[in-house]
C-alpha cells in the first residue's frame, strides 16, 4: 500500500526513501498487484515523471513485467494507452520484450495493432526494435507485425518494419 501511494503521486523523493537501504523487505520481484496503479491513474500531464518513477523502480531491481489480470505485461498497458515515455522507460529498464499476454501478443505486436496515437506508437516501436524485439512474430490468430501495422495504417511502423525486413534479407543473402 505504501509503495502504491508513492507511485500514484510519482513522488521521487519519497520513492528514493522507500527504495533506499534503510527499508528492508520491500517486495519488488512481482509488481503485478500494482499493475493497475502503474498504468491507470491521473498522471497524463506528467508522463515524464511516471517514466522517471519506472526508471527508479527498475534500477532498484523491480520486475517491471508486472502482469495484469489478462496476462498483459506492464509495457503493453502503456502501449494500449499510447504513453510513449513510460513505455520507453520500461524498455530501457530491461523489461522482457517478448513477454506475451494470454493471446500471445508481445509488446511489438501490441504497438502494431493500436489504431490511435500513431506517433507515440511509432516512438515505442522504434525503441522496441532498437532494443532487439522480434519483428518476425505473430499472435494466436497468426497475425504478424506486418499485417497488424498495415491494418492500422501506421505508416511510420510499416516503414520501420520494411527496413528491418530488408536488413534481414540482406544478411541472409
Amino acid at each position: 500500500p505504501a509503495l502504491e501511494a508513492v507511485i500514484a503521486e510519482d513522488d521521487h523523493a519519497l520513492l528514493d526513501l522507500v527504495l533506499g537501504p534503510r527499508v528492508r523487505g520491500l517486495a519488488l520481484s512481482d509488481l503485478s498487484a500494482l499493475h493497475s496503479s502503474l498504468v491507470w491513474g491521473d498522471y497524463e500531464a506528467r508522463l515524464d515523471a511516471r517514466a522517471e518513477t519506472l526508471r527508479r523502480l527498475g534500477a532498484a531491481g523491480a520486475d517491471l513485467v508486472a502482469r495484469a489480470d489478462d496476462g498483459a505485461p506492464l509495457l503493453c498497458g502503456y502501449i494500449r494507452r499510447g504513453f510513449d515515455l513510460p513505455a520507453i522507460a520500461v524498455i530501457e529498464a530491461g523489461s522482457d520484450l517478448e513477454a506475451r499476454d494470454r493471446n500471445l501478443v508481445t509488446p511489438l505486436l501490441q504497438c502494431c495493432d493500436c489504431y490511435s496515437d500513431h506517433e507515440q506508437q511509432a516512438n515505442i516501436a522504434h525503441a522496441l526494435l532498437d532494443a532487439g524485439a522480434d519483428a518476425d512474430t505473430c499472435e494466436w490468430l497468426s497475425r504478424g507485425t506486418w499485417e497488424l501495422a498495415t491494418g492500422t495504417s501506421n505508416a511510420a511502423i510499416v516503414e520501420m518494419l520494411e527496413q528491418r525486413f530488408a536488413a534481414t534479407l540482406a544478411e541472409r543473402g
